[in-house]
């Protein structure tokens, strides 16, 4: 005996017999509710699409303007939702470094949120900022905590800028104070006695490239590594930070 499951693509059964069922009560109830616009109205008065209209209303009990605003709604809600925006705001930064630290952040936020793909910017207020501060302080310093919020904070404003939000959650939630890092200036006869070391022949080059770095007003390396000869001008090394340009 021929079964009623049937197999289809990706080898999932199919109950063809729960299906033409499904099929034939959907069909009864369009044959209803046309048959009632037909005794309401002439039904030869309406073009496919106002008849379309007319059946989804029937049917469903619900207008053109409703179904309208229901699509608009869905498609806010979609737009509303936090992360995929995080994303892209994150890789609009102009450099590497910066992207690395807002992910920083976002994985925090996943380790935070277990919902965090479904989470809207509505859903992020002064108590969700608190609770997801007090996972930040098991791990992070107050600075790094700082940092982590300006990343959130700053993605809520461009957020705003774009119309996809009016929510400033940050107007009630005051970001951890910065902490005073410690202090790791060197002397000036410490210097004096690094510039001065007398290292072996192959340590010499890293010995000067240290003393370079602060002759140059502790360039970044990267500024260093992509300088040009003739970007040196009356003795002088003129560049355009690769970080913040």
């Amino acid at each position: 005996m021929e079964s009623s499951y049937l197999s289809i693509r990706n080898d999932k059964p199919c109950n063809w017999s729960r299906v033409a069922e499904d099929i034939a009560s959907l069909k009864a109830t369009y044959d209803v509710a046309l048959n009632r616009i037909d005794r309401e109205e002439d039904i030869n008065t309406l073009n496919p699409a106002e008849l379309r209209d007319r059946l989804l209303e029937t049917v469903t009990g619900s207008s053109p303007a409703m179904r309208k605003e229901v699509q608009k709604q869905e498609i806010k809600a979609k737009n509303n939702l936090f992360l995929p925006y995080f994303r892209k705001f994150m890789e609009s930064r102009s450099t590497a470094g910066t992207r690395e630290v807002y992910n920083r952040t976002l994985k925090k936020i996943l380790e935070y949120e277990p919902n965090a793909e479904k989470l809207s910017f509505d859903m992020i207020d002064k108590e969700w900022l608190t609770g997801f501060d007090l996972l930040l302080q098991t791990t992070t310093s107050a600075n790094i905590r700082n940092m982590h919020f300006r990343n959130i904070r700053a993605t809520f404003n461009a957020a705003i800028d774009d119309d996809l939000t009016t929510c400033d959650p940050f107007r009630k939630f005051k970001l951890p104070k910065l902490e005073e890092t410690r202090k790791r200036a060197q002397t000036r006869p410490r210097i004096q006695q690094l510039k001065d070391y007398p290292c072996e022949f192959w340590q010499e080059e890293y010995r000067d490239m240290f003393m370079l770095f602060f002759y140059l007003i502790c360039i970044n390396l990267v500024d260093l590594l992509t300088a040009k000869p003739e970007d040196i001008v009356d003795g002088r090394l003129e560049y355009r930070r690769d970080k913040t340009h």
